[in-house]
């Protein structure tokens, strides 16, 4: 997980991969983690920076359009402060019974949203597939994003 991290920030200040002098295919890459305990850590280590938990799996049929979503120019924008973390679900392991427990998920795709403060903000959780004019303005509301994002069509969600 650290050499990802070092990896993230790289890219953030030098707008690259290292050692290659070629910008990322995508700079808001998602994080893995594999436990209750390893997104407890993460949330901790993010600084004061909200956070995304994305429950997945590979079986689920919207995963490859979520994936579409949160690649949209729009979201990279609207995520570029967010720390970003993933759990896969595929295999039904103890350790994501035990996060989707904790946190009352259903099943993917689900989006779990952490404060500032590190704390999860339930009441502005996400389930189920969401369009990207939809999930750009529920985040937008969980993490108060009152800036205009250029790369946005802002009209109303379907």
């Amino acid at each position: 997980m650290h050499r990802l991290f070092l990896h993230t920030i790289w890219i953030t200040a030098f707008g690259c991969a290292p050692g290659t002098g070629e910008a990322p295919a995508e700079v808001n890459a998602f994080l893995p983690v594999d436990s209750l305990a390893e997104l407890q850590q993460a949330i901790k280590s993010s600084e004061g920076r909200p956070a995304l938990l994305r429950v997945r799996a590979d079986w689920d049929i919207t995963d490859g359009e979520m994936d579409k979503t949160f690649s949209s120019a729009c979201m990279q924008q609207l995520l570029a402060g967010i720390v970003l973390l993933e759990v896969d679900v595929t295999n039904n392991t103890d350790n994501a019974r035990e996060l989707m427990a904790k946190y009352q998920v259903f099943g993917p795709p689900s989006f779990l949203l952490f404060g500032e403060d590190g704390h999860h903000i339930a009441d502005e959780d996400i389930a189920g597939y969401q369009t990207e004019k939809r999930m750009v303005e529920s985040l937008r509301v969980a993490f108060n994003v009152r800036h205009e994002l250029s790369n946005c069509d802002t009209g109303r969600s379907e």
